[in-house]
């Protein structure tokens, strides 16, 4: 009787940064020999390991391989998976200071911005606050008296 290949469950997956995710090894020998490396250490990090399968948390958003070296007597196969680090969107919502209202378009902190919408619209200038972070706008003018706006 003839063993199956050894491969993984899945070669490609995606983890938000925080979250982890299983690897598991399909069709293992109990007496083989298995080691885990990343490629990218900075992406995700090996949480826990063993002959069977490996966790990955995601560090970092980007992409890196995880690789199993498999060894089993004469036989040695490195297996790849690619693995996808997403942020977690929960952690990107801004925070508006209290007694602020949130700008309807984000301004960049270090320049004002001016937002204007379609004619007759009311121009205001969006500074972000250096000390706490908040936005505070302020009314300029009852028309855009930019070009282009």
């Amino acid at each position: 009787m003839r063993q199956k290949k050894v491969k993984f469950n899945k070669t490609n997956i995606t983890v938000k940064v925080g979250k982890k995710a299983k690897v598991t090894l399909k069709n293992a020998a109990k007496k083989a020999k298995v080691t885990w490396k990343i490629s990218n250490k900075k992406v995700i990090k090996l949480t826990k390991k063993s002959k069977k399968y490996a966790v990955v948390k995601g560090v970092k958003k980007g992409t890196t391989t995880l690789k199993a070296t498999y060894k089993k007597g004469k036989v040695k196969k490195i297996l790849k998976c690619k693995v996808k680090v997403e942020k977690d969107a929960a952690k990107t919502t801004a925070s508006v200071a209290p007694g602020t209202s949130a700008p309807t378009q984000p301004a960049t902190p270090a320049t004002p911005a001016t937002v204007c919408s379609s004619t007759n619209a009311v121009c205001s200038s969006i500074n972000r606050n250096a000390n706490n972070g908040a936005y505070n706008s302020t009314i300029i003018d009852k028309s855009c008296s930019k070009s282009g706006q």
